[in-house]
């Protein structure tokens, strides 16, 4: 088999190699019901996710009534707690992730998720995702909080024992 010729692959874990938006769409209209807003539909949801959860509750919040910063730190613990309990319960790796993930490591490049999910978040998910059936090769990736794609700079990020440049 011929040998990858780059040593480090890095992919970004939402919507690239997990389609994750079931389980945020069912965190935001948790936050929301929560705080007596209605729910958002999630195709809605969908172009609501980027930069992070913080903006996505704020998101949320401005889509369903007068959203203030108090209301915001207010909501994203809401938001928050219920992710983190049901992180993976509908995600599931894309079709074909898997197998590129495993043909990816079979010729000799090391993997690494770039995620911007809490530290907390990002290894409950993979672990979970891990025990949801994806391979023992691809369970050796490293999920890692990376720096944000927008940068203008070339900027270093430690992936686990590999170093990854984004620029």
């Amino acid at each position: 088999m011929i040998r990858f010729p780059f040593a480090v692959v890095a992919f970004d874990l939402d919507g690239t190699l997990a389609d994750t938006s079931p389980d945020l769409t069912a965190a935001l209209n948790h936050m929301l019901m929560q705080l007596g807003r209605n729910p958002v539909p999630g195709a809605r949801v969908i172009e609501m996710v980027g930069r992070g959860m913080r903006n996505l509750s704020e998101r949320g919040l401005a889509a369903t009534g007068p959203v203030t910063p108090a209301r915001v730190e207010e909501a994203l613990p809401i938001f928050l707690e219920y992710y983190e309990a049901h992180i993976a319960d509908r995600s599931r790796p894309y079709e074909g992730a898997e197998a590129a993930l495993d043909l990816l490591t079979a010729r000799g490049a090391k993997l690494a998720i770039c995620t911007n999910k809490l530290v907390i978040s990002r290894a409950n998910f993979w672990r979970r995702l891990v025990g949801a059936g994806v391979s023992q090769a691809q369970s050796a990736a490293t999920p890692s909080r990376c720096v944000s794609p927008t940068r203008r700079r070339c900027s270093k990020r430690f992936v686990g024992p590999v170093e990854v440049r984004q620029c």
